[in-house]
């Protein structure tokens, strides 16, 4: 669910931001990092959070919304990538379809990993999850 959620989000956005152009960049630029920031973040300090109650050991990710939210955040960078092809003037649906395949087989795999890594530190896994997802945050934010 997660490789399909990320993959297609990453294509879509390519997409959508080929037809924005660049009549909204200048207004998603001095945002979108942000936005992308207090999403990640906040799902990854809920995380954190959660991490310290009892609960039914349902990771955020297999939530719908916040894999929604996650795979909107994290192609931000997409939509711009988009309006970057545009302004080229080239066509956007194999960069899209490429993008979004490249981003559903490695999620694939990260979601693999995650889970025997997940294993291994046990009850730590979803802290370390929340810290990698504000960090991630904060790379889109500041870099």
């Amino acid at each position: 669910m997660a490789a399909l959620v990320f993959g297609g989000f990453q294509g879509g956005m390519a997409i959508l931001g080929w037809y924005a152009g660049s009549a909204v960049s200048s207004f998603l630029a001095g945002f979108g990092p942000l936005i992308a920031f207090l999403i990640l973040s906040g799902i990854g300090i809920k995380m954190i959070y959660e991490s310290r109650e009892e609960g039914t050991g349902e990771s955020p990710i297999e939530t719908i919304p916040a894999l929604l939210m996650m795979g909107v955040a994290t192609s931000i960078d997409a939509l711009f990538a988009g309006m970057g092809i545009a302004l080229l003037g080239e066509a956007v649906l194999i960069p899209a379809i490429i993008i979004g395949a490249v981003t559903a087989i490695l999620s694939f795999g990260g979601v693999f990993a995650g889970r025997w890594l997940g294993h291994i530190i046990g009850e730590y896994a979803e802290v370390a999850g929340g810290v990698i997802l504000v960090g991630i945050g904060l790379k889109i934010l500041f870099w």
